[in-house]
């Protein structure tokens, strides 16, 4: 969805004080892949409910030219679908990966309120009644794994405010030499 369309959404709806934005993230193991012989066609993501990024350094990334246009405090939630996410270094789905459409300045983008959370299942998605039970967490205390294996670029910087609940980050891979087979895994 282009972001003029999202802002015009957002400020034709004077009940809200603050904006705000929703961005999902897939942990892509449920997925399809392509069939044997058949040449996976991939797309830019939108991190919408029906099309969730597939890993959070997209979501991060969109976050960031979100709030870009405002001058204003904007709270962004980035939710992470029920089960084990990875952030691996060959994502072998270059098609997938969120290339940002506006420019974003860290020195003038200080306005962002992120957090990052799984996603619940009382969460009201907009134009839908429920959440899909398999790919939400029901308690509040359950977790979701986020496995990184790109060591120190996984870069989350804080702005306004920044809130990380129920999500465990996983580096152990990350002390491997570059290059190994298994950072390129979901596994």
């Amino acid at each position: 969805m282009p972001i003029e369309k999202i802002i015009d959404e957002i400020q034709a709806d004077a009940s809200r004080k603050e904006e705000y934005f929703n961005i999902y993230v897939s942990n892509l193991i449920d997925e399809a892949p392509a069939k044997p012989g058949e040449k996976a066609i991939g797309k830019q993501r939108a991190g919408t409910y029906a099309d969730p990024f597939a890993q959070l350094a997209d979501a991060l990334m969109r976050a960031k030219e979100l709030v870009a246009p405002f001058k204003d405090k904007v709270e962004v939630k980035i939710h992470m679908l029920k089960g084990d996410h990875y952030i691996v270094e060959n994502r072998y789905d270059a098609l997938n990966i969120y290339i940002p459409k506006f420019a974003a300045d860290d020195l003038f983008s200080l306005n962002l309120d992120l957090t990052i959370k799984p996603l619940s299942c009382g969460h009201k998605v907009l134009g839908t009644q429920k959440v899909d039970p398999s790919i939400c967490v029901s308690d509040k205390k359950e977790q979701v794994t986020v496995y990184n294996k790109i060591r120190e670029r996984l870069d989350i910087k804080v702005f306004e405010k920044t809130r990380i609940e129920n999500i465990v980050f996983d580096s152990v891979d990350s002390i491997l030499p570059f290059g190994t087979k298994c950072l390129s895994e979901r596994r």
